[in-house]
């Protein structure tokens, strides 16, 4: 502390409380973007999967063939198939690429495919007017945040992450 004018000069309580303030919120936001990352990730592909459950259900539609997606649960991927035939890759519309999407490594890393059912299968098939051959589920995983599910609904094929 200085002298100013014959008196101490020192912090005034509003200033401190301000700082404290301050920090306490930097620190929140500090904690919450370092834990939220795995929790991101995670979305991050829940989002990526219904969107590829989308696509092959609108090729299906425009293309009038049987088109879907296999889920691959040992191999931690999955394939957007065209013409009724899991081995036949459509082209990733932002690749021009087979749309193979391998997950748990680079942006996905600790991702994995937990559980797949689809009428007991491993894929969803859309028919020619977008129709699901049954309606199920894609149980995704992150050891650190837990798990998030996309669903096919049987009835209608409406996908919800």
């Amino acid at each position: 502390m200085r002298e100013r004018g014959g008196r101490l000069a020192a912090f005034t309580l509003v200033e401190l409380t301000v700082t404290v303030t301050v920090l306490a919120i930097l620190s929140i936001a500090a904690v919450s973007l370092l834990t939220g990352i795995p929790s991101s990730k995670l979305t991050a592909v829940q989002v990526r999967v219904a969107s590829a459950i989308r696509y092959a259900q609108e090729l299906a539609m425009t293309r009038h063939t049987v088109h879907g997606v296999y889920f691959d649960v040992a191999a931690n991927r999955f394939t957007v198939f065209e013409n009724g035939n899991t081995s036949d890759p459509a082209s990733d519309p932002a690749t021009s690429t087979d749309f193979i999407v391998q997950l748990g490594t680079g942006k996905t890393a600790g991702v994995t495919v937990q559980s797949v059912s689809f009428g007991g299968s491993p894929k969803i098939s859309f028919t020619p007017d977008g129709a699901p051959a049954s309606g199920g589920s894609v149980v995704l995983a992150h050891p650190s945040v837990g798990t998030r599910t996309v669903t096919v609904l049987a009835q209608t094929g409406v996908v919800t992450p």
